[in-house]
């Protein structure tokens, strides 16, 4: 009689490789799940982007501004009118409303009061 070891490729079934093993099985469905959700978002995206040019296209046809709604709301992003002033002299004074260099520093009140 011969003596044989184990019982075939039956082991193969629990490696961690194999195919048929239900847990790979179970990581493959999830990433064709991922894979499916993705090109599914890139196809609303790029649908998406298709109506948005499209309405560009229309309202410079119509007569309208390139940026569409985007350009009647660029007001709301642009410096409004005397802020740039107001910039300049909080750029003059630090964080302590101190004026001048860093030697000869004085509170902004002492300075423009009269000596």
């Amino acid at each position: 009689a011969r003596a044989t070891m184990g019982g075939g490729l039956a082991f193969l079934s629990k490696k961690y490789f194999n195919p048929a093993n239900f847990s790979n099985q179970k990581k493959v469905w999830e990433a064709e799940q991922r894979a499916e959700k993705d090109a599914k978002s890139a196809k609303e995206r790029a649908e998406q982007l298709k109506r948005e040019r499209d309405d560009e296209e229309l309202a410079k046809a119509r007569g309208g501004k390139a940026g569409g709604d985007r350009a009647a709301l660029s007001f709301m992003y642009a410096v409004p009118p005397g802020m740039a002033d107001e910039r300049k002299k909080d750029d003059s004074e630090d964080a302590f409303g101190l004026q001048g260099s860093d030697d000869d520093r004085k509170p902004a009140a002492e300075t423009s009061a009269p000596a």
